[in-house]
């Protein structure tokens, strides 16, 4: 997979994302992917960890992403 096939992955991904759109999500993914979202534990800073077959489908996508929660005004 080159830099220019990954930059078009994740677009079509984060189009797919963002008009909650599963169908082209998932034709993004080989059909036995795994998708990893940490479950538990303080949250990392932005880490996109992805597989792919040798025909451009992620077969294993993990992120992480820092969340900041600040305090509530009394």
């Amino acid at each position: 997979m080159t830099s220019t096939d990954l930059t078009n992955w994740l677009k079509t991904y984060g189009q797919a994302w963002e008009t909650r759109n599963p169908d082209a999500a998932a034709a993004l993914f080989t059909e036995d992917a795994a998708y990893y979202e940490t479950p538990f534990g303080s949250p990392l800073d932005g880490i996109f960890l992805l597989d792919f077959d040798e025909t451009g489908l992620c077969r294993e996508l993990r992120e992480w992403w820092h969340r900041v929660e600040l305090p509530q005004e009394q």
